[in-house]
């Protein structure tokens, strides 16, 4: 359960994530309460009967690649998203020990996918960066594609893609309703729309309906906070806190 997206995968390419980790059945804990940002205390565990899940705590779903070669963010299950990231890091370090030049390439990613019996039960959104500086789109399983007039195409995984989605859809289409003086649809930057969505689902999550109203953050199990990276040719930037 997670909301991930990858904005204007093709031109000036940005990665959004948010934090919420959340396990399926009941909390384990005696205090079954949890602080997130947005809420403070709130309770941790939500759903009926066997549906029940919970909130274990917030992590970062963003993994900066080695040698400047990109970031990969995952969605889904976390334990199997966790072992591929793993074995990705073991792959990596067996080709790093006869190159240290050597990059986490579409090639890796996908053996390691192929070896990870569990791959279908989470997605990957990223962009890998080659020795030249080119960056590509990577996506892993069903993913969520929304092409845009202003913000190229972007995609979007997890329980809260959909949510994402229209968001996305939103500020282009209000982008398309403004003029300027001469005519000319305004323009904003990416960074600007990645900004957008961690503001507006952060506003959501404040809502006192946050999790008991359909479609809210909790309800489908995103949230917590989010963080969003620009992608350069160089490498990752993180984006200064707001």
């Amino acid at each position: 359960m997670t909301a991930i997206a990858l904005l204007n995968a093709e031109t000036d390419p940005h990665i959004v994530a948010d934090t919420l980790l959340s396990v399926d059945g009941e909390d384990p804990r005696e205090v079954k309460k949890i602080w997130l940002p947005a809420l403070g205390d709130v309770q941790s565990q939500w759903g009926e009967g066997g549906d029940r899940w919970h909130i274990s705590r917030l992590a970062r779903k963003t993994f900066v690649l080695p040698n400047n070669s990109g970031v990969l963010a995952f969605a889904g299950s976390c334990t199997p998203a966790i072992h591929f990231l793993d074995n990705l890091s073991e792959a990596f370090r067996n080709k790093y020990q006869y190159d240290e030049c050597a990059r986490v390439d579409k090639e890796l990613i996908d053996r390691v996918l192929k070896h990870s019996p569990r791959a279908g039960e989470f997605w990957l959104l990223g962009v890998l960066i080659d020795a030249s500086g080119h960056r590509t789109p990577y996506t892993h399983n069903s993913v969520k594609r929304i092409d845009t007039q202003f913000f190229g195409v972007c995609y979007a995984a997890g329980s809260g893609a959909e949510l994402v989605g229209q968001l996305i859809e939103r500020e282009d289409h209000r982008l398309q309703g403004v003029k300027t003086a001469s005519g000319a649809a305004h323009w904003r930057t990416t960074e600007y729309l990645a900004e957008s969505i961690s503001c507006e689902m952060l506003y959501r999550e404040s809502d006192y309906l946050n999790g008991l109203a359909v479609n809210s953050p909790i309800s489908v199990g995103c949230g917590g906070f989010y963080e969003w990276y620009k992608v350069l040719p160089q490498g990752i930037k993180p984006m200064k806190s707001r």
